[in-house]
């Protein structure tokens, strides 16, 4: 079969094919993932160091990187574990990073011993099987720090591990199958190279094949050597972008099964159908409408709206107790005063302390609770106009252009994301200027708080996804692959 011409052309014409796919597509979206991979372990290993689980690793900018290396990945003593899996991280994202910043994601450099290579370190830690009782040192030792974040009370911190792990096992799991897309060409690519190479004037039958494989394969062995000292674009060829030629007797007994083997049509059908950019399969990925991305945000948004507002009614009761409640005279003048220096009629300002979730930064800020609990009810207005789907401002809303709708949500979310910012401080605040005997009374907010981040969290990776699809649908433009996204 090696020597059907028109299963040869047929064979070049996809693998030219396959390589302008993935140049022009896929290797792009690689490094994409890559990235977001990236992110992911920074969250994980920055909230680890904040919650003082795991140490910083003071040598960690004096490593010097010229290829990706798995850290290890071996037991560890138990006195040293703490250590060992922060010095494992660490290494972890140096790799990662390295990737990220220094790898070049093109064909000409990335070779099927460098995919394995990917594929590892993706695979280092199993962010899909994170549990304490794992078989994976790693993922169990990180599972157990893992808990000790989601036990100790910190909402926020135990969230932004969550969707840390999350992100890690979508991108991950993105990764691996992109890497297996770039895998199948490097295969297909080094066999048609041998196939061109080593095999002309190779005789087998099918019954004969596996009475003489050891004797081909010593054949092929001799001729691969041979090729590579006296044909330097040959070695090239078969070399597929390592530094030298390798010999990997597992393709080519892929080639003596498809050429000579009794099933050989059937898997000279497959080489091909793995290598095809399918129109229909590309296209069928992305044709759920990118408006209905947009409309799944909005709905996120609108489930803001009930926890919103009953985060505003705990405020105004616990304002409405703190302004009323006996205090020393003392007091009493400086809020006279600070309600002197705001504009007639202003709520008493209120001096909050707002925790930057990702350096733990403190920063003081004024705020107007009368003011902030107006702008809330503004904003719960919006958020019930965003969850009654049967009215004509939401059929508005639905018929509005793409680029409306995004930018609606995109006001929405930042809007959104400030005022919540404030609601942890808030809830601090009253707590702590409760009197002893008050301090049970105080209304607490986490539920609320817990119910509005998710909704953002999920409002943005609605938002997210439509920009992906969206710029992954123009790449398919651009390739002439057409497809319909509503």
């Amino acid at each position: 079969m090696a020597d059907n011409e028109d299963f040869t052309a047929e064979l070049d014409r996809l693998i030219a094919e396959r390589r302008r796919f993935l140049e022009a597509r896929q290797l792009p979206r690689l490094k994409e993932q890559f990235q977001i991979f990236q992110s992911g372990i920074k969250s994980i290993v920055g909230i680890l160091v904040r919650k003082s689980l795991i140490k910083e690793d003071p040598y960690k900018h004096e490593q010097k990187i010229s290829e990706v290396s798995l850290p290890p990945s071996g037991p560890v003593v138990e006195t040293e574990r703490i250590d060992q899996i922060g010095l494992r991280l660490s290494e972890l994202e140096n790799q990662v990073d390295f990737v990220c910043d220094l790898y070049q994601f093109s064909l000409d450099f990335l070779t099927l011993s460098r995919i394995k290579g990917l594929a590892d370190l993706v695979g280092y830690v199993e962010w899909d099987k994170l549990t304490e009782i794992s078989a994976n040192v790693n993922s169990r030792l990180i599972a157990e720090l893992g808990a000790k974040v989601k036990q100790g009370g910190d909402t926020l911190s135990a969230g932004i591990f969550q969707d840390a792990q999350n992100q890690l096992v979508k991108a991950g799991g993105e990764i691996l199958r992109l890497l297996r897309d770039v895998s199948t060409y490097l295969r297909e690519s080094y066999k048609r190279a041998a196939r061109s190479h080593l095999f002309s004037g190779l005789a087998l039958s099918a019954d004969a094949l596996d009475a003489k494989r050891s004797e081909a394969m010593k054949l092929l062995k001799g001729r691969f050597a041979a090729i590579v000292t006296s044909n330097p674009s040959a070695a090239a060829e078969l070399a597929s972008g390592d530094a030298r030629p390798s010999f990997y007797p597992e393709l080519l007994g892929e080639i003596l099964e498809e050429d000579y083997g009794a099933e050989g049509e059937a898997r000279l059908r497959d080489v091909i159908e793995r290598l095809r950019v399918s129109e229909e399969r590309t296209t069928k990925r992305v044709e759920q409408p990118l408006r209905s991305l947009l409309l799944e945000s909005i709905g996120h948004l609108g489930a803001a709206g009930i926890p919103l507002e009953s985060a505003a009614h705990k405020i105004g009761d616990n304002y409405h107790a703190y302004t009323t409640r006996r205090v020393p005279l003392a007091e009493r003048v400086r809020r006279w005063l600070r309600k002197l220096l705001h504009a007639r009629g202003a709520g008493e300002p209120i001096e909050i302390q707002i925790v930057d979730p990702t350096t733990s930064a403190k920063r003081s800020e004024e705020l107007d609770v009368k003011a902030y609990l107006e702008r809330i009810e503004r904003r719960c207005r919006v958020f019930a106009s965003f969850s009654a789907t049967e009215t004509p401002a939401f059929r508005k809303l639905q018929a509005s252009p793409e680029e409306q709708i995004f930018k609606l949500i995109s006001l929405n979310i930042d809007d959104l994301h400030e005022i919540a910012s404030k609601l942890p401080a808030l809830d601090t605040f009253f707590k702590a200027a409760a009197s002893d005997q008050e301090r049970a009374s105080a209304r607490g907010m986490k539920l609320e708080i817990s119910a509005i981040k998710t909704a953002i969290m999920k409002a943005n990776q609605k938002k997210h996804e439509y920009l992906s699809r969206k710029e992954e649908l123009e790449q398919m433009r651009r390739l002439g692959v057409q497809g319909n996204p509503g």
